[in-house]
């Protein structure tokens, strides 16, 4: 079931694998977030590390960048996107993360943030909520 979903997407980026994340990666967010949403981690794991999916214009968070980025730790929303050249950023709200597909919010100065979808799937399924 989790990769059904995902599976619409192989067609538009060409794919014929999705390549995931072990649990033991997916785990060091969640120590560092204290949860993640149900559908994200189902993303990160069935997905998340296709490379395909990050050939693209703005920088997707993944789960080795918060590893390595420190600017990622402490911030009120667990960034998504960062767009290339760093002006906005997508993200949910840190108390959103106990939900199973929380809204996403962009922000273009890390203080005021605007809610931009009102789920990290129908996010990642419209262009129309992309961060461009």
């Amino acid at each position: 079931m989790i990769s059904a979903f995902w599976e619409m997407f192989k067609p538009l980026y060409a794919v014929d694998t999705l390549e995931g994340y072990t649990e033991n990666e997916i785990v060091y967010l969640k120590e560092l977030f204290g949860a993640l949403p149900q559908v994200l981690e189902d993303y990160y794991r069935a997905a998340g590390r296709t490379k395909a999916f990050h050939c693209v214009q703005d920088i997707w968070i993944l789960p080795e960048h918060f590893q390595k980025w420190e600017w990622l730790w402490e911030p009120e929303y667990l960034i998504l996107l960062n767009e290339n050249q760093g002006v906005c950023r997508a993200g949910i709200r840190r108390e959103d993360l106990m939900l199973p597909d929380p809204p996403v919010y962009v922000t273009e100065d890390d203080k005021n943030w605007v809610l931009c979808g009102m789920r990290i799937t129908l996010y990642s399924n419209e262009p129309d909520n992309m961060v461009a």
